[in-house]
């Protein structure tokens, strides 16, 4: 036998003086039988739970299916991976504030995680908390100085603040310690390419390329690069193989006809812009910059009329660019309509002059970047063009303080809702008041946002905590509300015609179902319409409450919830809703986690203690069910099945007399109910009878329910035009469920 590079070779000789042998099943053999199927057993049980077959599994679990595992109570997780995936899907929908606490006990568990340390931060930046994030990464980094992650994510904090040369900074650390890493050669290619450094910009471009020869962003990159250093050939080739790289994404498409029509020679370059722009348009249709693209490679073949739509379409999107009003014009001279030509010239030359202003600032700043009253005007001014980072980084440098500082946060978002960008102000707000609850300039900042967004109900609010610090602000603000009220009762939205009518249909009903699957139609277009409205929110929730449609009822309070996290209303009545559903501990802990954040709301007080007496019931806690049951009707004796539930706690409690008490308190209201509802169902067969109207009227009247009864007297008079039966107005209802 031979033996020889690992290998084993039989010498033919031998195996001819071996006699063959009979398989024998020893006891040694069927030891080792026993023992390789049992091994392969437990490797079967283990595969699930192997760290290679977890990750995959979570990787591709939806966020429901994470949560559910999580089960609402953290401090019992101790799976650092299933806590990054549910931090990671959570960040993905922007629920940044929720995705702290998931990732802050993942980092906790295992603190040397990059991955952990990375999708904090962007949770953390998402909840405009810049200082902390800066704070975790900095330490990460600080405590791990030759990890190469470390210094990648830093950077990429840096990049992302538009601090560039310390992103440079840091992505060269992260390659003399990796220098493999693509990712950071593209991010120090972008950042040298930010500081003006356009040689060492192509050098980490190619060297990104070499090593993510298949990622469309590098390429894309690097054909910039190359067509700044008039490289027209190479940079071609670089944007035809980012197109094919990533067929599917619109900025691919858009830059490459960009650059065509800039660069490109002839015809057929003309027509090749002209079918990557339509490309990127039909990838996204609110891409500004494709759709100027496409309009001007129409203008350029002579389409003119085809070159219309694009170019409003760019101008509309992209309100601070002077490039397509001024293509808008040329247009509407070529087809012969000097007035709309006139007036695209004036808004070509109004954003052009706006541009120019912002150049100069930039070109004044270059020259002294420290300057209060140029880095503010450049604060306004990025504020006019919706630049939130930009806005907010200018008026901290300004300011002389914290990214996130409340100073830096109000200024900020008063620039963004003056310059028509109220939906990216309110969350500046809202952190500014929740760091600083006693400032009243963070108070108006936060009712100037709202007011943007047109909830003038919670703006007037806001505006009353502001003027109890500051009084003779208070007629500033009132002007303020007044002109919203008139602009608004002149010109209505959409979604405020369609709530009007869903509760003009309401209110022509009457009885239990005023509820109509025609009312719900109308509320919900204005939700469509306008779905940051918690008025309309409400009011639609009111509706499926009413309906019994309890999973579209949780989904709209989970939405108010994301717009008002604190509303102590809104966690009462999911609190209601989820009650019903829960079976589990961990959902059990999710209800009670709701009733927490209403005790801040003393009215909702018998809903609070209502459902506490639900979930002792469904604890088998009979004596804390009647207690909390009690309480419940004693604030808010109306609620008929709340005496059902409490005869059921009492006969748990062992409580026989007082089970039949509340029972007989339920069946003498369910009676009064259906005394109504017969009186009512008498209207419904019999329209035309006016004694039957008088009759309902007189049930509703004995049983304290007056509204009902000059409801019911007024259909009847305008059905049958009678001006003896009085006509009481009443107040609209509420919107609360």
């Amino acid at each position: 036998m031979q033996i020889g590079n690992g290998s084993v070779t039989a010498d033919p000789s031998l195996s001819k003086s071996i006699p063959p042998r009979k398989p024998l099943l020893t006891r040694r053999r069927l030891v080792w039988g026993v023992f390789l199927v049992s091994a392969a057993g437990v490797a079967l049980w283990a595969a699930p739970s192997s760290p290679i077959l977890q990750e995959r599994r979570l990787s591709h679990a939806s966020l429901p299916a994470l949560a559910r595992e999580t089960g609402n109570n953290l401090g019992r997780v101790n799976d650092a991976r299933l806590l990054y995936y549910l931090g990671l899907r959570l960040n993905q929908q922007q629920r940044f504030q929720e995705a702290d606490p998931v990732l802050r006990r993942g980092v906790g568990i295992s603190p040397h995680e990059p991955r952990l340390r990375d999708e904090w931060a962007r949770a953390l930046l998402g909840s405009g908390l810049t200082t902390a994030a800066f704070g975790e990464l900095r330490e990460f980094a600080g405590t791990h100085p030759q990890l190469a992650e470390a210094h990648l994510i830093l950077g990429k904090f840096y990049f992302t603040e538009r601090s560039m040369q310390r992103a440079s900074e840091e992505f060269t650390q992260v390659i003399q310690r990796d220098p493999v890493n693509g990712e950071a050669w593209a991010f120090l290619s972008a950042a040298e390419q930010s500081l003006g450094n356009s040689e060492r910009a192509r050098l980490a471009a190619q060297q990104a390329i070499s090593f993510r020869p298949n990622v469309a962003e590098d390429h894309l990159l690097y054909a910039t690069l190359l067509a700044e250093a008039n490289q027209p050939d190479r940079a071609r080739e670089e944007y035809a193989r980012a197109v094919t790289l990533a067929p599917g994404q619109a900025r691919m498409h858009r830059e490459y006809a960009l650059w065509l029509l800039e660069a490109g020679k002839g015809e057929g370059d003309l027509r090749l812009a002209e079918d990557e722009a339509l490309r990127a348009t039909r990838l996204d249709p609110q891409d500004a910059a494709a759709q100027q693209a496409l309009g001007s490679a129409l203008l350029r073949r002579g389409q003119i009329e085809a070159a219309r739509e694009p170019l409003t379409l760019a101008a509309t999107l992209a309100p601070d660019d002077p490039v397509a009003p001024g293509l808008l014009r040329q247009v509407y001279v070529k087809l012969g309509r000097p007035e709309e030509a006139r007036q695209w010239d004036r808004t070509a030359s109004k954003r052009q002059a706006e541009a120019a202003e912002r150049q100069n600032v930039f070109e004044a700043l270059r020259a002294n970047p420290k300057s209060a009253v140029l880095l503010t005007r450049m604060a306004h001014l990025l504020g006019k063009q919706g630049d939130v980072a930009g806005c907010i980084h200018s008026h901290a440098m300004a300011l002389r303080c914290a990214i996130d500082a409340p100073p830096a946060l109000i200024a900020a978002a008063n620039d963004l809702t003056e310059g028509g960008h109220p939906t990216e102000a309110l969350p500046m707000a809202r952190r500014a008041v929740s760091l600083s609850p006693a400032n009243p300039g963070a108070h108006e900042a936060l009712g100037n946002a709202l007011l943007g967004l047109g909830h003038a109900d919670l703006a007037g609010q806001e505006y009353n905590k502001t003027a109890s610090w500051w009084p003779k602000e208070a007629p500033l603000m009132r002007k303020k509300l007044q002109r919203f009220q008139t602009e608004r009762a002149a010109r209505p939205p959409d979604s405020e015609l369609a709530y009007r009518e869903a509760r003009r249909l309401e209110h022509q009903n009457f009885g239990p179902k005023r509820m109509t699957p025609n009312v719900e139609a109308y509320a919900l277009k204005a939700v469509s319409l306008e779905p940051s409205n918690p008025n309309y929110l409400w009011y639609l929730f009111s509706i499926q409450m009413a309906q019994r449609e309890n999973d579209a009822a949780i989904s709209t309070a989970q939405h108010l919830l994301r717009l008002m996290p604190k509303d102590a209303r809104t966690h009462a009545m999911l609190a209601l809703l989820l009650v019903d559903k829960a079976s589990r501990p961990q959902e059990f802990s999710e209800v009670e986690t709701h009733l927490k954040a209403a005790e801040a709301d003393p009215a909702s007080g018998a809903t609070r203690h209502y459902v506490l007496g639900l979930l002792a019931l469904r604890r088998q806690q009979g004596s804390v069910a009647v207690q909390e049951l009690r309480n419940a009707a004693r604030l808010d004796p109306k609620a008929d099945v709340t005496f059902y539930k409490l005869a059921q706690a009492e006969q748990m409690a062992g409580n026989t007399q007082g089970a039949t008490m509340a029972m007989h308190a339920y069946r003498k209201r369910e009676a009064s109910k259906r005394a109504e509802a017969e009186a009512l169902s008498d209207i419904g067969q019999h329209p035309d009878k006016p004694e039957v109207y008088e009759k309902a009227a007189g049930i509703f009247d004995a049983h304290k329910q007056h509204a009902q009864a000059q409801a019911i007297r007024a259909e009847a008079q305008r059905r049958f035009k009678d001006p003896s039966v009085p006509i009481v107005a009443t107040k609209e209802p509420a919107l609360t469920p």
